[in-house]
């Protein structure tokens, strides 16, 4: 295996906030770092880098087929000077595997950023969804849309269904033996000095003096103002191990 210095991926799902952590970590200068490169749809570039182009623009251009055009497209990127991380949406991995090959391959380190509040998933998604704004930045206009309606139908499947996924990660990330580190949202944003660990980590200086995020929190209110149907969705996870986050 070769080694890959401290290069990295910042490996979540939606709404977990990795835009934000891309932000913070792009401002040290030893390091660039991109968003979702293997993004679908062309991406807005809100955090981060902007200077390597996307998966879906370059795959076309005589770069093989896959697993090896995806392999030709991170040795580009890692190639170049100092750290290189990007954002891996859990999603992303699952639809490009090779991937996980290569960062096991390249002992790229992997910094699991995870949401431990799931209804916090569960609400930010339909929010952004709703009013169609995923991102605010701290000059932004906030969205008019302040409350969402979740269907208790599903809202414990979907709960679930997102534990499931965080705790698969967590096994592949084991059973690769990759070196990584795992940090949740909450931990950050309760103390900024829950990022020393990640500094540490990827062996980066972090910004000197304090450092500012360009975002903001979209959501300000309670569960009461956020979610219209709140006693519903109470009664719901009453009885459950989601019931928690309802504390």
């Amino acid at each position: 295996m070769t080694s890959a210095n401290n290069n990295f991926v910042i490996l979540s799902t939606q709404r977990s906030g990795s835009t934000w952590l891309v932000d913070v970590l792009d401002k040290s200068e030893d390091a660039s770092v991109y968003g979702e490169l293997f993004m679908r749809k062309k991406m807005k570039w809100l955090a981060g880098s902007s200077d390597y182009p996307q998966f879906g623009e370059v795959k076309g251009q005589g770069w093989g087929i896959r697993p090896f055009s995806v392999f030709t497209y991170l040795n580009n990127l890692y190639a170049k000077p100092g750290a290189v991380g990007f954002k891996l949406m859990y999603s992303s991995l699952y639809r490009y595997p090779e991937i996980l090959l290569y960062l096991w391959w390249h002992r790229i380190r992997v910094v699991h950023l995870i949401r431990k509040n799931l209804l916090d998933v569960q609400i930010s998604t339909e929010m952004a969804r709703t009013s169609g704004q995923w991102h605010l930045t701290s000059n932004g206009e906030r969205p008019q849309t302040t409350s969402v309606y979740l269907s208790p139908d599903i809202l414990v499947t979907r709960l679930k269904r997102l534990q499931a996924k965080v705790k698969t990660i967590q096994k592949l990330l084991r059973w690769f033996r990759l070196p990584h580190l795992e940090i949740t949202y909450e931990a950050l944003l309760e103390n900024a000095s829950r990022f020393e660990s990640i500094w540490r980590f990827l062996s980066l200086n972090p910004p000197i003096g304090s450092f500012q995020t360009s975002f903001s929190k979209i959501r300000q209110a309670s569960y009461v103002d956020e979610v219209r149907n709140y006693e519903e969705v109470k009664q719901t996870l009453q009885g459950t191990e989601f019931a928690i986050f309802m504390e």
